[in-house]
């Protein structure tokens, strides 16, 4: 069964989707695991992986702030996120593991740079490193959104043309943290990812 509860953190309100196996004694053997989808994507596209995890564990599912069930506040960057993922894990549990894809990564990096908190380990799934880039913003698709198109107005430029600190950001990270990406090569190189205790995985297609 899935529950969903809405925290207050950093000022607005962020949605978690949280579901766990049905006898309570399974999950004490495994640390609650977190979920950051990606832009545009919201707690329900974690549905089936979620519903994997949870057999023995609990597993929350985060709308991050302008997608989903969350606020909509019409403020963000990727600190901002960042920020509110700070203060909500400890809501959470004691001690997490964390998943993040695309978007979601780099919130979960930022985070854990500059507060490792109660996040255990990292995972990173399909997370490039920021770099300079052509700018393309895409065109907003017509209809109803399940997610706030300011989202990509006001963070799609933090993605084409980053602020000098990521190299940094990411050196900070001491959290044990496996890279992968759907690629038939490394989903991390030495040329892009600093120098950290990173583990680098490959997953091909």
């Amino acid at each position: 069964m899935v529950a969903t509860t809405r925290y207050l953190v950093n000022g607005i309100s962020l949605a978690v989707s949280s579901r766990g196996p049905s006898s309570r004694g399974s999950a004490q053997h495994h640390l609650p695991v977190v979920l950051l989808p990606g832009t545009a994507a919201t707690a329900a596209d974690w549905d089936t992986v979620a519903a994997d995890l949870s057999r023995d564990r609990m597993v929350h599912a985060v709308d991050l702030r302008g997608h989903g069930d969350s606020a909509w506040p019409g403020e963000y960057s990727i600190e901002l996120m960042a920020r509110d993922l700070v203060d909500l894990l400890p809501r959470l549990a004691a001690e997490v593991d964390v998943v993040g894809h695309s978007l979601g990564g780099l919130v979960a990096c930022f985070s854990v740079s500059v507060d490792p908190g109660v996040v255990r380990r990292l995972v990173l799934e399909d997370v490039g490193v920021p770099h300079p880039r052509i700018p393309a913003t895409p065109a907003r698709p017509d209809g109803d959104l399940g997610f706030d198109w300011t989202v990509v107005e006001q963070i799609r430029p933090e993605i084409d043309t980053p602020a000098p600190h990521w190299r940094a950001t990411l050196s900070r990270i001491t959290t044990p943290t496996l890279v992968i990406g759907a690629a038939r090569r490394a989903s991390c190189r030495r040329s892009t990812w600093p120098s950290s205790p990173h583990s680098c995985g490959t997953v091909a297609r």
